[in-house]
């Protein structure tokens, strides 16, 4: 995900700031369209085409299988379209001005390799027994506890045991990127030569511990993990399954591998683990620890992002588990007996690490590197706008931007402000949600001499915090995260193969039929318009005179009528109706000039753009215009945030009420079939555009 570019005094612009909180608050539709797209097989559909091949959107939907969905190649289109803005696919345009779609570098990592597996399994962080635990960030922060245990009343090991398909999804994940990673670590790490012996510490279904026995064969492995876990896995040459609780023992060996396991586990359990590994172990024997490693101080490499995501990802589902920095693994190393520490960098942000020897330094492939890095950023990236919602709730962005310019809070500092505070690690959750938000540069974060780390306000805190108006972008964050809407998601997939519109197959009804039944999400709905329009309809009025000598002005769908509002105060001669559906209206404060008149702007005329339009043409006067405020999509897919912001946007149509987003020819189209004589655009602000259309 780009990031904004700051000028040579790090001032940045309030256009380039408030796109990229757009892109921010709706980064949702990033994770949950790939994952639908895995499910589709889209991506290894494509890169089977071969190198350099391209597919266009029909092409796609005639192999996709029990297909009856007519509209099938439009939504795929949308679909791919938003991967290739994140540069997941390639896009080009024929002759005939159709998209089609190839597999950029980041597919190689997404789609079955020579072992038949990827990264792709991952998106099981996407997952809704996963997605729920978000839900609970915010409490856990305040009160204690794991978001997951919250959710579910029980941890996740012990969550697997009673649901046998999470359990599965769960595993295979961890085998697939157990797979990508120790490729690349048997190339690298030579450790392995002369050991008689190697235990495998949760060791899964022994798919590392086999690739490492099948390299070095005169290895005797033991795959070392819980009864219910060794009951599923496969006969192996030179391995031997055993059951166990590692808190309890672990089996003597030459040396015990752990892959992936400190970073599930406290500081303190991570050391009861490791003290009975050195008792397993001989003079001169080692643990070998593969794991991510942190820096102190974020940075903006795709590295340092995915790093924090898995991270909170961590923080979200499991009982104590975190990522930790070089020298958290050497405090582990040396509290447990330990006399020395060793670390190898591997592939994609992880790296070996030996629990005795000296330094060494590794090189790697970059491209494949950044490649497989941002793979991995991909199918963790519902970590971001999820942690961003728990941040907004808490008010942290909020706190920092009203401690003053340049001002920067510890965690402690900012756990102190929050209201009914009862957990004793706030701080520390605080920092970690707090780190991730200034990898991406929502905060910015420098070390206090003591070492602690503090965080201040980036430029983009501005749109994600309340401006005069009481107005920001946050609230649109809170409403395209909210459990309902997100629930659309899981049903992408079937809406492409089948037809209709997510939402509704979720819910059995529209969105807008949803929001008339459930007061509190119609708030969510009304606060998340409503701080948008403020920002948009400010620069509007800044910028567009197309209201001057108005008698009278309709806003069709004006919510709560801020918008509206706004316009009248500024033009006292015009007379405002504020014109939505009755349940809206309902919500919507009486203002000076405006009338609130409850409809529905179809009545009984079936739903389409151009009737929609015409019923506006039939209450125009002669020269009478419609002004229209919209994004604009670009038929050229550009790697910009504008496009990826509107991208996302388009997306979250798809999935909620079933609209989209156009083009600049798609609004004439429009005009023009609605019985319109004339058409004129004018750029206002982070993505939006006014649009005149002439009677």
């Amino acid at each position: 995900m780009d990031s904004y570019n700051p000028t040579a005094d790090g001032s940045i612009d309030d256009e380039a700031a408030c796109l990229y909180v757009m892109q921010l608050v709706t980064l949702s539709a990033i994770p949950m369209t790939l994952k639908a797209s895995i499910e589709l097989k889209l991506l290894e559909t494509i890169s089977l085409a071969g190198p350099g091949a391209q597919l266009s959107p029909s092409e796609l939907a005639s192999r996709l299988p029990f297909i009856s969905n007519p509209q099938a190649p439009v939504m795929l289109d949308r679909i791919l379209r938003l991967l290739a803005s994140y540069s997941i696919l390639t896009c080009s345009l024929s002759p005939s001005g159709e998209r089609r779609y190839g597999a950029a570098p980041a597919c190689k990592f997404l789609t079955p390799n020579a072992d038949g597996v990827s990264m792709a399994p991952l998106i099981l962080l996407n997952d809704k027994v996963l997605m729920e635990s978000w839900y609970y960030l915010k409490d856990v922060v305040i009160e204690g506890g794991v978001p997951f245990n919250k959710a579910y009343g029980m941890t996740t090991f012990e969550y697997q045991r009673t649901n046998p398909s999470f359990h599965k999804v769960f595993s295979d994940a961890m085998s697939s990127h157990s797979t990508i990673i120790t490729n690349k670590l048997l190339e690298i790490y030579d450790g392995f030569n002369g050991l008689g012996s190697l235990v495998d510490v949760g060791g899964g279904v022994a798919a590392t511990l086999g690739k490492i026995t099948t390299k070095y064969a005169g290895i005797r492995g033991i795959n070392f993990d819980l009864q219910h876990v060794i009951s599923v896995a496969p006969p192996l040459q030179g391995v031997e399954h055993v059951s166990g609780d590692m808190f309890e023992s672990v089996p003597n060996a030459d040396a015990i591998f752990l892959k992936c396991i400190l970073h599930d586990w406290t500081d303190e359990l991570c050391v009861k683990l490791l003290r009975n590994c050195w008792k397993a172990l001989p003079e001169k024997g080692k643990v070998i620890v593969v794991e991510c490693i942190l820096p102190v101080v974020p940075d903006e490499a795709i590295a340092t992002k995915g790093g924090f995501q898995f991270d909170l990802a961590m923080l979200a589902s499991s009982p104590g588990g975190k990522e930790r920095t070089e020298n958290e693994f050497k405090s582990l190393a040396k509290e447990s007996g330990f006399s020395d520490f060793k670390s190898i960098y591997i592939f994609a942000g992880y790296w070996v690490m030996e629990f005795i020897n000296s330094n060494a330094v590794v090189d790697s492939s970059m491209d494949e590197e950044a490649a497989c890095l941002y793979a991995m950023q991909l199918v963790s990236f519902s970590v971001l706008p999820m942690t961003l919602k728990a941040a907004i709730e808490l008010k942290l962005l909020e706190t920092i931007f009203l401690a003053g310019p340049n001002a920067q809070l510890s965690p402690t500092e900012l756990a102190s402000r929050l209201p009914f505070i009862s957990n004793p690690q706030a701080p520390v959750m605080l920092d970690r949600i707090l780190l991730l938000l200034a990898s991406y540069s929502i905060l910015t974060c420098s070390l206090s001499p003591s070492g602690e780390r503090r965080y201040g306000a980036a430029p983009v805190c501005k749109f994600l915090t309340p401006n005069a108006d009481g107005a920001s972008m946050a609230a649109l964050a809170l409403m395209n995260q909210n459990k309902v809407l997100m629930e659309s998601w899981y049903h992408l997939k079937d809406a492409v193969i089948e037809g209709g519109i997510p939402f509704k197959k979720a819910h059995g009804m529209t969105a807008f039929e949803y929001l008339g039944k459930d007061p509190r999400l119609n708030k969510v709905f009304n606060d998340g318009m409503s701080g948008h329009s403020s920002i948009i309809t400010n620069k509007l009025l800044e910028i567009y005179e197309g209201f001057d000598g108005l008698g009278s002005l309709v806003d069709v769908g004006g919510g709560i009528g801020e918008t509206l509002g706004k316009i009248t105060t500024k033009y006292t001669g015009i007379r405002g109706i504020n014109f939505d559906l009755p349940h809206v209206i309902s919500e919507a404060p009486p203002l000076p000039g405006v009338e609130h008149v409850g409809e529905d702007m179809f009545k009984s005329i079936p739903i389409a753009d151009a009737i929609f339009m015409k019923n506006c043409w039939k209450a125009l006067p002669k020269n009478g215009k419609v002004i229209l405020a919209e994004w604009i999509l670009p038929v050229e897919l550009e790697q910009v945030v504008a496009a990826k912001g509107v991208i996302n946007v388009d997306l979250l149509m798809l999935v909620n009420p079933g609209g989209k987003e156009r083009t600049e020819n798609e609004f004439k189209s429009l005009a023009n079939e609605a019985g319109f004589s004339d058409f004129k655009a004018i750029y206002i602000f982070s993505g939006c555009w006014v649009m005149e259309i002439i009677k």
